[in-house]
């Protein structure tokens, strides 16, 4: 079955960095360089370049792919789309915002209003996963997704001619069988002689027996898993606590202890939860992966797990780092928050001014926005300076995230960096004694897993 192509408000779809990811125009999907990738209706039906059917939203909300399996739900009222587990994975907001699960910008859709939410919801469910979650693949752009399609194995099959067989001249061959003479005569024996006498005694032999222990090693018993129907988890809101903290609760989990995994992967800048159940006599692993702000460490991340709250509570408390993360060159020297102005502009925000004295270079703090400011200040590898805002948005439930970066004509290093306040001073070749500077180098994220405690 094809799909049927009908006209749609042309929208334009750009990732986190601003940059083009894809066009939508008449129900043609197109990729940044404006190459075909598919097509798709604004009710939700998607066809391949060839027009090739790959799966619709029904009117239900649920999303089908070709085969008709269930992958996924989507609620028209308030743009939100979820996994085939239940668990959300986003929304579109008003203006045309994307918001992953953790409530972190993924991009923005220009020309966007909810009358073409399908349109959209279909292009992520079947072209372009990784617009929302990590890890997940994409048909608009090279990722990490990707990376199955790439790895398949194809059986080659050669048919290969047999050898023309060489024929054998007949000639008259002639074998001599005959054995050559074999004298089988014995040389005589005098056995008048007697015979030298034979000690045939058996030596003693002292044999000492060893215990051994033929014990078997305990029996390793794995945890038994219950084979059953599970509740669906759900996963809560990115809170920020204070003391530079912030929270992620998972509710509904439903299972034992063991059947719950929390690991930190992409050095520290994920977080991945996983859940293994036992349903119709299948094992299942079902994973869901948090992109992080900042990068954690495994004494940075607190997990705790209720199992007799709210239907199995795993709650996880995040710090964040307070120094570098990969040597002096680089890493962050200061956090402030920046406190809201309600009579501020909407659109006004803060920025850094800059000034250059003859031995160091100055940031100071300028302007001031409608809601709360978190600001995070990183030295890029000794010769770039950025000051990385983000932007608190209660009543959206957004986060949004700018960067100021600022070259450095010289190489410094977090020594030579001083912050009193909301103004930061780059000293060409002073060392600052201060706590802007760390005494020893931090831990360097790494892939772990993270220790789980019960209560």
């Amino acid at each position: 079955e094809k799909a049927k192509l009908v006209l749609t408000t042309p929208m334009e779809l750009y990732d986190r960095d601003h940059e083009l990811r894809a066009t939508i125009v008449d129900g043609e999907i197109k990729d940044a360089k404006g190459v075909l990738r598919g097509f798709v209706e604004p009710n939700g039906a998607c066809g391949d370049i060839n027009q090739q059917f790959v799966g619709e939203i029904n009117d239900s909300g649920q999303v089908l792919d070709d085969k008709d399996e269930h992958i996924g739900t989507i609620d028209d009222s308030n743009g939100e789309m979820r996994n085939k587990y239940g668990s959300f994975l986003g929304c579109i907001k008003p203006g045309g915002d994307l918001v992953d699960a953790i409530d972190g910008y993924r991009g923005k859709i220009d020309n966007f209003d909810y009358n073409e939410f399908r349109t959209i919801a279909a292009y992520i469910f079947f072209f372009d996963r990784a617009y929302i979650e990590d890890g997940a693949p994409s048909k608009i752009v090279e990722c990490e997704g990707n990376a199955e399609a790439a790895n398949e194995t194809v059986n080659l099959t050669f048919d290969l001619p047999l050898p023309t067989p060489v024929p054998v001249p007949q000639e008259n061959i002639t074998v001599d069988l005959a054995l050559p003479a074999v004298n089988l005569s014995f040389p005589q024996t005098n056995f008048s002689a007697p015979l030298p006498a034979v000690d045939l005694a058996v030596p003693q032999l002292e044999t000492a027996l060893k215990a051994v222990d033929l014990s078997l090693p305990p029996r390793v018993v794995s945890p038994r898993i219950e084979n059953r129907t599970y509740k669906t988890y759900q996963v809560g809101a990115f809170k920020t606590l204070p003391g530079g903290k912030n929270s992620l609760d998972i509710t509904d989990c439903d299972v034992e202890p063991h059947q719950i995994v929390v690991r930190i992967e992409k050095n520290g800048m994920q977080l991945v939860f996983q859940r293994t159940i036992m349903d119709s006599n299948t094992k299942k692993e079902q994973v869901q992966r948090f992109s992080l702000p900042y990068a954690v460490t495994e004494d940075r991340v607190e997990a705790t797990y209720e199992q007799r709250v709210e239907g199995g509570k795993l709650s996880l408390v995040l710090s964040k780092p307070a120094g570098g993360s990969t040597g002096p060159g680089a890493g962050e020297f200061c956090s402030f928050v920046v406190p809201a102005n309600p009579s501020a502009d909407p659109s006004s925000k803060v920025s850094f001014a800059t000034s250059q004295a003859s031995d160091y270079f100055q940031f100071e703090l300028k302007g001031e926005s409608k809601w709360e400011t978190e600001v995070v200040g990183e030295l890029d590898g000794g010769n770039s300076i950025k000051f990385h805002c983000t932007v608190v948005i209660p009543e959206e439930k957004v986060r949004k995230k700018g960067t100021q970066t600022v070259g450095l004509p010289v190489s410094v290093t977090l020594a030579n960096i001083e912050t009193i306040g909301t103004t930061t001073k780059v000293w060409k070749s002073k060392t600052v004694g201060s706590a802007s500077a760390p005494a020893s180098a931090p831990a360097v994220p790494v892939d772990c897993v993270v220790k789980i405690r019960v209560i």
